[in-house]
């Protein structure tokens, strides 16, 4: 059974959905208990502190939607264009609430956006090879028309995500559900444009290109 078989459309969008959930659940909860605590006791010495707690939280929601959003969702029409700077900033975004620092190189260029969904869950799923937190740095080429990405995570204790498999549009043990559907869909992705995934582990470098 090929990876492209192993979910109904159905399930995937539902798998997708309770992702979506289990990443914006956090910050909003955060807000709502604030907001709480600022209506329980408004006093000037705390008032600061409980007013910074829903800010950052507000701000790490916001982060993950818009992410999600492109990275996910459809977006705009299928076959639009994006600005690979408005993408940077919207992955740095998204890093500024991750173990993981961000160091990106991209060309100045407007990519299909199914490209660009491609590079934000390559991106994001590498993480998953570096647990302690370490460094992610994504690099952007054009051959032609066409993107190309290499994205190397670096930290102690490096390491192979188990659901690599997934990403490479290969068998996997690793049950699918709304933690391992992120990677099952990265693999879909990549393979509807064309784009083939490879992966390496080298000492406490984790290396993914998708060319």
């Amino acid at each position: 059974m090929s990876s492209e078989d192993l979910l109904s459309p159905t399930e995937l969008a539902s798998l997708l959905a309770s992702r979506i959930c289990h990443d914006v659940v956090s910050p909003v909860g955060a807000v709502i208990n604030g907001l709480e605590l600022l209506e329980s006791d408004d006093s000037p010495e705390t008032r600061e502190l409980y007013m910074q707690l829903v800010a950052q939280s507000a701000r790490q929601a916001s982060a993950s939607l818009q992410f999600m959003r492109l990275a996910f969702g459809a977006g705009a029409s299928a076959g639009s264009m994006i600005d690979l700077a408005d993408a940077g900033r919207m992955l740095e975004a998204q890093f500024e609430h991750e173990r993981a620092d961000l160091a990106l190189t991209l060309p100045v260029a407007i990519v299909p956006r199914a490209s660009v969904k491609v590079l934000l869950n390559l991106a994001i799923f590498a993480i998953r090879a570096i647990p302690r937190g370490g460094t992610v740095t994504v690099t952007v080429e054009l051959e032609g028309e066409t993107p190309t990405f290499s994205i190397v995570a670096e930290g102690v204790k490096a390491r192979v995500p188990d659901t690599l498999g997934y990403v490479l549009g290969e068998p996997s043990d690793v049950p699918l559900d709304p933690h391992s559907v992120q990677p099952y869909l990265t693999g879909l992705l990549a393979r509807e444009v064309g784009l083939t995934v490879t992966a390496g582990l080298d000492g406490d470098c984790f290396t993914l290109d998708a060319r």
